[in-house]
């Protein structure tokens, strides 16, 4: 059975400050879709994506981190054009974070 995040692009290429980096789509272990940065070679150089499980999100959601080592990153990728900013914001201790959406065709 396919799960709800099937259609995202498993590799996503991008430049952050020079370097050349890829979004990555995992899972996080209660099922819900996670988005890491990694270099070219594999290494992880950001968790893009946080998980609040009592938060439900819909389909093609993501609560991103766009703080602390964040800055800059979250930026770049959301001007790749592959997420719409639904304009909700998770609030957690000081920071507020966007529930970013990917953009699909459906």
């Amino acid at each position: 059975m396919a799960n709800r995040y099937d259609f995202i692009p498993k590799h996503l290429h991008f430049k952050h400050n020079g370097k050349q980096l890829v979004l990555r789509q995992l899972t996080y272990d209660d099922g819900n879709a996670a988005l890491i940065v990694e270099d070219i070679n594999g290494r992880l150089h950001a968790k893009l994506s946080v998980n609040f499980p009592e938060i439900p999100l819909g389909k093609n959601e993501y609560i991103i981190k766009n703080y602390s080592e964040n800055i800059g990153i979250a930026e770049d990728v959301y001007k790749q054009g592959w997420f719409d900013d639904t304009g909700i914001r998770v609030k957690t201790g000081f920071v507020e974070m966007p529930l970013w959406k990917w953009r699909t065709n459906e």
